[in-house]
């Protein structure tokens, strides 16, 4: 699916479809897909984050695979990467990035007219530099560091604490304080980022890389193969839950003793876990598309369910 999303965005770029029939394609995605659909895919796939985890990540945003590619590129060529080990200092001050790089998103949605047209030119030029140039130097750079889409990413993974949060503000309004909205993701943007280096392994999860100890040799080839190079060796007998972790799938395909798979808590042999995350993928997107095409029909239904 990666694959797929970067050839078609290839594709477009590169002018190989004519502006005529982009245009088309986009009046018809706008007419009758529109805001709706993206707003349903984005709550399915956040959903899919609390209850399984980050498969927008391992199975659909193409930044990884072009983060993939250019470490083969830099392997191929003999550059030597900087190593930044997860958890050291260095890794937990750099993780501050994308948090700031949200906040200041969602403070630009309250100021409308400072943005133009020129600044997303910029912005978009200066996003695929660093990603390019940030890749070259260390692995999943723009995933780990600059992406703001995983810090809302990484935050869910925490979602009881964002819930209590979410709260706690819509009380303090309840009862009159007059909190401006801003504050409230300023304060899930810091919890989230704490959480994320104090706490890297989240609990709530159903859908996990589990681990067998039995098989396992720890021959370091699950963690070589990891684009966030977990250190899976420090998991035990069980589940591997890290906050980076995508459920790509790379550690399973890297284990040569069958030692990890896909499963909910306890270690498994079967392969046929090894297609559960890209067919849930798949299924959220659709019901997405589906969900925003009918997006009216289904807020009529509810509100008839309300009324009764």
């Amino acid at each position: 699916m990666q694959w797929g999303i970067l050839t078609a965005l290839v594709v477009f770029i590169s002018g190989l479809v004519s502006s005529e029939t982009l245009q088309e394609l986009l009046t018809w995605v706008d007419v009758h897909l529109g805001s709706t659909a993206q707003i349903a895919v984005c709550v399915l796939l956040s959903a899919a984050i609390v209850i399984f985890s980050k498969l927008f990540c391992g199975y659909i945003c193409p930044a990884g695979t072009v983060q993939e590619l250019i470490a083969r590129f830099r392997t191929r060529i003999r550059l030597k990467s900087i190593k930044i080990i997860n958890g050291s200092a260095a890794d937990k001050m750099l993780r501050i990035i994308k948090y700031a790089i949200l906040f200041w998103g969602l403070y630009l949605t309250t100021q409308p007219d400072v943005i133009q047209a020129e600044h997303v030119h910029w912005i978009t030029i200066c996003s695929m530099c660093l990603l390019v140039t940030g890749s070259l130097v260390v692995d999943m750079f723009w995933c780990r560091y600059i992406c703001p889409l995983g810090a809302i990413s990484n935050s869910l993974k925490f979602w009881v604490w964002m819930l209590v949060l979410s709260a706690g503000y819509c009380l303090a309004e309840v009862f009159g304080a007059d909190i401006p909205w801003i504050y409230l993701p300023g304060a899930l943007c810091i919890v989230g980022y704490f959480l994320e280096i104090f706490n890297a392994r989240p609990q709530m999860q159903i859908l996990h890389v589990t681990k067998n100890e039995i098989p396992c040799n720890n021959c370091g080839n699950c963690v070589r193969e990891c684009p966030y190079h977990i250190d899976l060796r420090s998991f035990h007998n069980g589940k591997v839950n890290h906050v980076d972790c995508t459920l790509c799938g790379e550690c399973i395909a890297a284990c040569h003793n069958a030692a990890l798979s896909f499963g909910l808590s306890e270690p498994t042999r079967s392969k046929a876990w090894r297609f559960v995350p890209p067919v849930l993928a798949i299924i959220l997107i659709i019901m997405g598309i589906w969900a925003g095409y009918h997006w009216d029909s289904i807020m009529e239904t509810v509100a008839g369910l309300i009324n009764r």
